[in-house]
């Protein structure tokens, strides 16, 4: 009983560390100006991006919205896109079209 303590003690510590590490590390960028998270580039005209909206929010992921002309530094150029930028501010996945409708429940995991 006294070692699963000592190794539950041990865990909480370890994860307190890590929780000050991340939250004093500065937030990068990616080359477009986006920050860490979940983006859906969209744009005027767009006949999937409605459906690609509901999708992220019956998914229940936190999601920015931006333009198709900021996210044109990133190479995008369909409509609509799906982006998670990773926390080093590079792009962790990219789906475009009817993908990023699917790809919403991909993104669960990348929007908590």
């Amino acid at each position: 009983m006294a070692e699963r303590m000592a190794v539950l003690a041990l865990v909480v510590v370890v994860a307190a560390l890590m929780v000050r590490a991340i939250e004093r590390r500065p937030i990068r960028r990616s080359p477009a100006g986006l920050a860490p998270g979940v983006v859906l580039v969209t744009g005027r005209d767009c006949g999937l991006c409605g459906p690609a909206r509901r999708a992220l929010d019956s998914a229940g992921v936190p999601y920015r919205e931006v333009d198709i002309d900021v996210a044109a530094p990133l190479g995008v150029r369909s409509l609509p896109t799906l982006l998670v930028i990773g926390t080093g501010g590079e792009v962790v996945m990219r789906r475009s079209g009817r993908s990023a409708i699917s790809g919403a429940h991909e993104a669960v995991a990348w929007g908590s």
